[in-house]
């Protein structure tokens, strides 16, 4: 696991000016998360006179031309009003998001179910102060719901930008 985390992802990119490319994506995944990466940047900001020449260039996932011009070639035309066009633009990512969103629910509900039942569950015992076996299976199911609950929402949010990534990369390739 170690070097995985370790390799470095790709050499150093360079723009046509010679200007490095931010290089988020070029250092190792764990420079990339523990933010290694832009200490050359934070630096430069850290001086009295920060400018556009201590920035690096930005890649092509960020870059505007490539999205912009995917977005003027998209079949819908100006004739509709823009949020059709911009829904038209990341109708499957939209799709996707709001369908995790309708899963996701289910696990958000839990967790005060399985509650519910352990309290129903206490109002029916005859005996209050007996310790059962029996209860353990409903505070178990606590806990399950409550990490399943957060499991999904995490993975939503690692969807939506991995989403993110994948639509300015989309909008670059075509």
């Amino acid at each position: 696991m170690a070097t995985i985390f370790s390799i470095k992802r790709r050499p150093t990119v360079f723009r046509p000016d010679r200007k490095i490319v931010d290089l988020q994506f070029t250092v190792s995944l764990w420079s990339r998360y523990s933010f290694q990466w832009c200490t050359d940047v934070l630096a430069a900001a850290g001086r009295e006179k920060f400018g556009n020449e201590d920035v690096p260039a930005m890649d092509h996932i960020v870059r505007s031309e490539n999205a912009t011009e995917r977005f003027y070639n998209i079949v819908i035309k100006d004739s509709m009003p823009l949020w059709v066009q911009i829904f038209w633009a990341f109708r499957r990512q939209l799709t996707l998001q709001w369908l995790s969103i309708l899963f996701s629910n289910f696990f958000d509900v839990a967790p005060a179910f399985a509650t519910l039942q352990l309290l129903k569950y206490l109002e029916t015992r005859t005996d209050p102060d007996a310790i059962e076996p029996g209860s353990w299976k409903y505070v178990v199911g606590i806990v399950v719901a409550s990490m399943s609950s957060h499991i999904v929402d995490s993975r939503i949010m690692w969807w939506a930008m991995a989403g993110m990534f994948s639509i300015g990369f989309f909008m670059c390739k075509h």
